[in-house]
């Protein structure tokens, strides 16, 4: 059986929205420090924009599951932040996980 390019991208994506259901403070901070250690020393710089989101988050300036022409990332990414309030962002930004 052959799998066209578009498909499998398709299969993939779905995969990954569906591994993305709505995650606590915690497991977020887990997920950025793991990836601040995998970084090493480049750490600050790989994960600047992340940061400027959770920056921008903080403020209330928009929410994730806005459009990314509204300072969010889409529903359908934006879903694993589904319920958090800015204080929750702002955790996250303190906990000092973004290097």
């Amino acid at each position: 059986m052959k799998i066209r390019e578009s498909k499998l991208r398709k299969m993939i994506r779905n995969v990954l929205v569906e591994s993305m259901g709505p995650k606590t403070v915690e497991e977020i901070i887990s997920q950025y420090e793991a990836q601040a250690a995998q970084f090493g020393p480049m750490a600050a710089r790989f994960m600047r924009g992340p940061r400027e989101d959770f920056e921008r988050w903080a403020a209330g300036e928009c929410h994730p599951t806005d459009s990314p022409d509204m300072g969010g990332i889409g529903p359908e990414l934006g879903a694993q932040y589904a319920g958090w309030t800015p204080d929750d962002f702002q955790a996250v930004l303190d906990s000092g996980c973004f290097g």
